[in-house]
């Protein structure tokens, strides 16, 4: 018998940790609640569909599958922050970062025994954190059952009475019971569960809820370990293969009338294959006339450059630089626009290399770079391709027009800091504009077509330190609008991916960083900070470890390889030191026995 992560952790352990955790946030208040609903529903999505939009009321729990499971675990860190009082805050972020980095290494489809070995650490660290959290965080919330939970048992229980003769209706809100012969289903009256009072009177029947890890999926996650070792990675043993089929006869079921389907889902599937067939036959066809292999029909040629960006040239996404400039005269992000494109433009040119820093030029070297018709073409999406951890191609794909528009890059910073640290492997950046110009160069007849993105960039929080030492996401904030480099222009061959980023909600927005503007993130100001969602995905946490193959990183890259922040100790618990790679690795708890 093997693992099973999607019922085992996402549909088990991870789904019972989320219930509880939202029953001590009723323990707190309907605000909070509210809070924490509000807060998801202002996560954007991400890639084209690693993260969904999420549901108006998280909380509730309602209709979701375990692919939504999931998108909650990965997100859920900024929306859990501060909700919480301290020091319950620190323990529940401690557990919510060790459970996303531990599903994060057990999904992965290519593991080495550096992989391994960080996972069978880390194994310890989780197994640790959930103990403390059952046994020291939890006796501190009295919590009860949700509205949902209530509500869920009182019909089930109703429909128990209701199949035995002469049994009493359940009591009602006077605690007053109904006596009838045969009983009627209750029909219960569902409240918006963010605007009812978690703690209800035990007039209605509430039960105490207790977070239990006394079960067999609890006892499971240490065999993942030994489970790849011996059969392969958890993407070869998952159900979630075998339960995707599912959606394919929900579909064919919502195409019939309903009215004795099974003979209409077996039309529309013998529909389906002959026009499959149908269509490999006209692909081979078409091929043979041609004489050219279908697969390399197939492969479009914007996945062999670094990115794609359309070449539109129509009237409707032209636009005339100097009036651009005047429309936004007062803007911030539109100070010396053309001056700064002219030496960006003029600085790729020459083949200076980036750093960051605006390059400097005369007026009359920037009087060589002409701007055909002085026009500008602005286009919506671009795609980054880039190679994943395990020797895959991929493309992401950002859109300035919704949330999904924020961009990885390599820090072009040296690789130690004064003090003798590593620096952040990674600069972001927030798209603005993706365009393109035609460009004469130093008296040039022929212009050269040269795309580019107008980005605002983002910076390190120096007060903040991120990655498994603390157990907290990295943090980052807009660079003020008084710096000189708060905004500017970038190649698109330098992106190396689109980033998920989610606001830091507790830290709140501030006017400040930025005066109106069309760069802020709203009316009110920008949020002050950001979470780095380094789980967004299994490529996106291998760039961080430094251990993706496909990744091809420097015999330099800072490898997260310290120490791992400790789970506090409990009266029944004890300290263990563990040496890792290329020094201490994991400084954890153990349960003594």
């Amino acid at each position: 018998m093997v693992v099973d992560l999607m019922h085992e952790i996402e549909l088990g352990i991870w789904k019972t940790l989320l219930q509880h955790l939202i029953r001590i946030l009723y323990s707190l208040g309907s605000d909070v609640v509210y809070e924490f609903n509000a807060r998801f529903r202002q996560v954007s999505a991400f890639g084209r569909s690693t993260i969904r939009k999420f549901p108006y009321n998280v909380a509730d729990l309602s209709g979701l599958a375990a692919r939504d499971y999931e998108d909650i675990l990965q997100c859920c860190i900024p929306c859990f922050d501060g909700l919480l009082p301290d020091p319950h805050n620190d323990t529940v972020l401690d557990l919510l970062y060790t459970l996303n980095y531990w599903h994060s290494m057990a999904k992965l489809r290519m593991h080495t025994d550096t992989s391994l070995h960080v996972f069978q650490q880390l194994t310890t660290v989780l197994g640790a954190a959930l103990r403390y959290f059952a046994d020291e965080t939890c006796r501190h919330f009295q919590t009860f059952e949700t509205d949902k939970e209530y509500q869920a048992r009182s019909r089930a229980s109703a429909r128990r009475l209701a199949k035995v003769p002469g049994a009493a209706h359940p009591p009602d809100a006077t605690g007053q019971p109904h006596i009838s012969q045969t009983v009627p289903a209750i029909e219960v009256v569902v409240p918006p569960a963010e605007l009812t009072p978690s703690i209800i009177p035990p007039a209605l029947g509430k039960r105490p809820k207790k977070f239990n890890i006394s079960t067999p999926k609890a006892h499971f996650f240490p065999d993942y370990v030994d489970q790849i070792k011996r059969f392969g990675t958890t993407d070869s043993l998952s159900t979630k293969l075998g339960e995707s089929r599912h959606t394919r006869l929900k579909n064919y079921n919502n195409r019939t009338n309903f009215n004795n389907a099974t003979p209409q889902i077996i039309n529309i599937d013998v529909r389906d294959a002959v026009h499959l067939r149908m269509t490999h036959e006209l692909e081979d066809l078409e091929s043979s006339s041609t004489g050219e292999d279908t697969d390399s029909l197939a492969t479009p040629d914007e996945l062999i450059g670094a990115y794609r960006i359309s070449s539109d040239e129509r009237p409707r996404n032209r636009q005339f630089l100097p009036d651009l400039v005047k429309k936004n005269q007062g803007d911030p992000a539109f100070k010396k626009f053309i001056p700064r494109l002219k030496a960006h433009l003029l600085a790729r040119k020459r083949g200076l290399p980036f750093t960051g820093n605006e390059a400097i030029f005369s007026d009359a070297e920037l009087s060589t770079v002409i701007i055909r018709d002085h026009h500008i073409f602005s286009h919506a999406t671009a795609g980054f391709n880039y190679t994943t951890y395990d020797v895959r191609r991929d493309q992401d794909t950002i859109n300035i027009n919704s949330g999904r528009r924020d961009v990885l890059l390599p820090s072009f910073e040296p690789s130690f800091n004064a003090n003798g640290q590593h620096t952040h492997p990674y600069w972001y950046a927030r798209v603005l504009g993706i365009h393109h110009v035609n460009v004469f160069f130093n008296g040039q007849y022929i212009s050269e077509k040269v795309h580019f993105l107008w980005v605002r960039w983002f910076g390190q929080d120096a007060e903040w330190k991120g990655g498994p030492s603390t157990l907290r996401l990295n943090r980052i904030g807009f660079v003020p609008s008084h710096d000189i480099d708060a905004f500017g222009f970038l190649d698109p061959a330098l992106v190396i991916r689109a980033s998920h980023l989610i606001p830091a909600f507790h830290c709140g927005r501030t006017p400040r960083l930025l005066g109106p503007s069309i760069a802020r993130d709203a009316n009110e100001g920008d949020w002050v900070n950001y979470y780095v969602m380094r789980f967004a995905d299994r490529d996106m946490i291998m760039r961080y470890l430094g251990m993706g193959v496909g990744h091809c990183q420097s015999p330099d890259f800072p490898r997260e390889d310290g120490y791992v922040k400790h789970i506090p100790s409990g009266e029944h618990y004890s300290t263990e030191y563990t040496e890792g790679i290329s020094g201490p690795w994991f400084y954890h708890n153990i349960l003594t026995f």
